[in-house]
């Protein structure tokens, strides 16, 4: 007979066999990160670098590190607010359209009582064929 395993034992084990999917976004994220982390880590080590040194300028490798660094985070943060913006417009659009359907199935007796709206108006005119 098999031995019984734990609460614990079996959440854990649970928890373990899902992986998590690696998408390009997640890697332009990743990117993004990793490219400001090297650029923090630059500009400490190049204003130790000065302190040490006594002088005023840092060395060729530590500028191009920082360049490479920063366009780096700049193309993958450039890419990740366009493709949350993109996301942000699917849901308001998804939200738009079922806020439609209902607006479409909903019992529009009591509000043509009230008479027309603007907004009554706009409807209309948007459900002509057109000619």
């Amino acid at each position: 007979m098999p031995a019984r395993r734990s609460a614990h034992e079996s959440h854990t084990s649970s928890r373990q066999a899902r992986a998590i999917p690696f998408t390009p976004g997640g890697a332009r994220a990743a990117a993004s990160a990793l490219s400001s982390a090297v650029v923090l880590a630059v500009v400490n080590l190049a204003a130790a670098d000065i302190a040490a040194k006594k002088g005023d300028l840092v060395s060729v490798w530590m500028a191009v590190a920082f360049v490479a660094g920063v366009l780096l985070y700049a193309a993958a943060e450039s890419w990740t607010v366009a493709r949350m913006g993109a996301g942000m417009e699917e849901a308001i659009d998804g939200l738009r359209m079922r806020l439609l359907e209902r607006l479409r199935h909903a019992d529009l007796f009591q509000l043509e009582r009230f008479g027309e709206t603007p907004c009554s108006r706009a409807s209309r005119r948007a459900a002509r064929p057109c000619p």
